[in-house]
């Protein structure tokens, strides 16, 4: 952890240097000391490698990988949700200072957060060799599908088509890659 006498350091020379403090943020700090720390605050967006927390007036990324660990251990991001992170910096190839979340714990899930929950009605919008989207209208959404080698389409010999509807029951899984979620299929069947 920064000490005091470290921190008042680094402000000063981010002064020196025309930069203020409240430009740069407090994580910033920590990064270009290369320290770690942990931050509380409210998922703002997300991508497949990172994310946006918005905490103490400000909108911070963080990068998510392999040295990044989740609470409870099939939890991830979600645009919405109150988590702590705890983070340290790293020095990419390029040479800029990034922040890496090291463990995201999450402590309170969106309650706006609309979820499909298995098994649910839709229509077919589009079908794929590996994927199929379905629409769901009583949510207003639409969700990719990941077809396995188990899943089972009822009726047997039936192939799926856009426009079809569809009963779909299915896992939700932690992404490999990534900080989502892949949905996967274990039984389809046309209505």
């Amino acid at each position: 952890m920064l000490t005091n006498l470290r921190l008042s350091f680094v402000l000063v020379l981010l002064m020196i240097s025309s930069m203020t403090i409240s430009n740069l943020g407090i994580t910033a700090a920590y990064a270009a000391l290369g320290e770690s720390g942990t931050v509380v605050g409210v998922v703002a967006e997300k991508s497949p490698g990172s994310f946006f927390l918005s905490h103490d007036g400000e909108k911070t990324r963080f990068l998510t990988g392999r040295e990044t660990s989740f609470d409870p251990s099939d939890y991830r991001p979600q645009a919405g949700d109150t988590v702590s992170v705890t983070f340290s910096s790293k020095t990419m190839r390029s040479g800029t200072v990034e922040l890496v979340a090291n463990l995201i714990k999450l402590n309170a899930v969106n309650p706006d957060r609309k979820e499909i929950k298995s098994p649910a009605d839709g229509q077919i919008a589009e079908v794929g060799k590996k994927m199929i989207k379905i629409t769901f209208p009583a949510e207003n959404m639409t969700m990719g599908f990941d077809r396995k080698r188990s899943t089972e389409f009822v009726p047997a010999d039936w192939k799926p088509e856009a426009g079809n509807n569809v009963t779909v029951s299915f896992t939700k899984v932690p992404s490999r890659f990534g900080n989502g979620y892949v949905y996967e299929i274990d039984k389809l069947e046309k209505k």
